[in-house]
């Protein structure tokens, strides 16, 4: 079975991810800057909760593709560190969002 794509996959959905919850983020941060509505930042926190968390199973599957993969590539390991680091990233983000949610 070929896993390289599925691994491709998984990996440009982390990466979009990823994007997606720094624009998201951003806009959390301007919208507090210029007091924008409670509910208005509510719904941009559970968006963020929402990417995380789909970011962090994309990163499973592509942990999983990679294991699966019988080629050995040369920047696998490479590749494999920068997904734990967002793994780790998406991960400490979650859990802030879930404080910020227990402290509303």
């Amino acid at each position: 079975m070929e896993f390289r794509r599925y691994r491709q996959l998984s990996a440009l959905f982390a990466l979009y991810f990823f994007f997606s919850s720094t624009v998201v983020l951003l806009l959390f941060v301007v919208g507090n800057y210029q007091s924008f509505l409670e509910s208005t930042s509510f719904l941009l926190l559970q968006l963020l909760e929402w990417i995380f968390s789909i970011m962090i199973i994309s990163l499973i599957y592509y942990f999983v593709f990679s294991f699966l993969e019988r080629g050995v590539e040369r920047r696998k390991g490479q590749h494999l560190v920068w997904s734990f680091v967002g793994l780790l990233y998406a991960g400490a983000f979650l859990f802030l969002i879930n404080t910020i949610f227990a402290w509303l």
